[in-house]
């Protein structure tokens, strides 16, 4: 986990204190005005090769900053933009995003309807009932479903973009149309957004996982 835990205890507090959570949505709106690029006016962006940020685990958002301005997670785009940011810019940031609200994609309904028997079997563990995220990983909910395919595929193939051990293994076991249809379920689940909360309630500060352990709503992954 590249978030230090002084910077994930600072997040905390400000997500319990409704005015502190506000200013900072107000500053992270600013400080985001490259992001809104790609990633669409509150996060919302219709580009189906760029993940929707609205609604997003504030904790996760955080972390995956940390790991780009690190370099831990490398990407032509986001890197640099990342290194642009201190800590409490980050935090900034991830709070904007976070109290955005979010939506759904259109979907297939009857792939929707398959896709939830392979999300509650093979995902909801790390991801979360109503596909919302829980602990250091995303929420999926609303996601556009050829981005879900599209990072699924390069877990599954190995690609060093998108490296963990747990996703990989989870990717490896889904079929093409398992694959197909868990991305449409997750596109068109959870309507509205997921205000951030306090540890322990699902949205708490990220527990130790894999670098890239998120797909779909990964945060700021790009196609690249």
């Amino acid at each position: 986990m590249a978030t230090g835990e002084g910077e994930v205890a600072a997040l905390r507090e400000i997500l319990a204190d409704p005015e502190r959570r506000e200013q900072a949505a107000a500053a992270g709106r600013a400080r985001a005005a490259l992001c809104v690029r790609c990633h669409g006016d509150h996060g919302n962006t219709a580009r189906p090769d760029i993940p929707r940020l609205a609604g997003q685990n504030p904790y996760y958002l955080l972390d995956q900053l940390a790991r780009f301005a690190s370099g831990d997670r490398s990407h032509y785009v986001m890197t640099p933009l990342a290194r642009q940011l201190g800590p409490e810019e980050r935090r900034q940031v991830a709070v904007f995003f976070a109290v955005q609200e979010g939506g759904r994609e259109a979907a297939d309904p009857a792939l929707a309807a398959r896709g939830e028997a392979v999300f509650q079997a093979r995902c909801r563990a790390c991801h979360g009932d109503g596909v919302a995220g829980r602990a250091g990983y995303p929420r999926l909910a609303g996601q556009h479903p050829e981005y879900v395919v599209r990072q699924l595929e390069r877990f599954r193939s190995g690609d060093r973009r998108r490296h963990s051990e747990v996703m990989a293994q989870v990717a490896a076991s889904l079929g093409e149309d398992e694959i197909r249809a868990v991305a449409h379920y997750v596109a068109s689940a959870g309507a509205g957004g997921t205000p951030p909360r306090k540890s322990g309630d699902g949205h708490g500060a990220p527990a130790a996982h894999p670098a890239g352990a998120g797909h779909g709503g990964d945060g700021h992954g790009h196609a690249d």
